[in-house]
């Protein structure tokens, strides 16, 4: 049964890809303001791309959480897609036969390697790293 307020989706090869984003690291680069003392930026390890100018109050502890959350992002889109991934190996590959669903040691390491994955995502978005 189809939910009313659902949309058929579009078929692959009529979608518009969306454009792709600019790899990263990403990082906040808060040595150098980009363009007086309250403006800060997101760019690229290697500073060659701004990809966001972040107005930070001085002193202000959520203009800065803010600024790691957006240079977290690649790594937190990395996590994501990987856990999708590890999701449907599980749902494919795990097994079912008991009351919750056993692991192999692949789905297992994964499982351990995702948890490494996650970590640094939420380190680096919330400036433990």
């Amino acid at each position: 049964m189809v939910h009313s307020g659902l949309k058929a989706s579009i078929p692959t090869e009529q979608a518009e890809k969306p454009a792709g984003h600019t790899q990263g690291p990403w990082i906040f680069y808060a040595d150098l303001p980009s363009v007086e003392p309250n403006w800060h930026i997101v760019t690229t390890a290697n500073k060659l791309r701004v990809l966001a100018n972040v107005h930070i109050e001085p002193g202000n502890q959520m203009d800065e959480a803010n600024a790691r959350l957006i240079a977290a992002a690649p790594e937190l889109l990395a996590f994501a897609k990987a856990h999708e991934a590890w999701e449907a190996k599980v749902i494919l590959e795990g097994d079912w036969s008991g009351e919750g669903v056993g692991l192999n040691a692949e789905l297992h390491e994964g499982m351990f390697q995702l948890s490494i994955l996650r970590n640094a995502a939420i380190s680096k978005a919330t400036g433990a790293a």
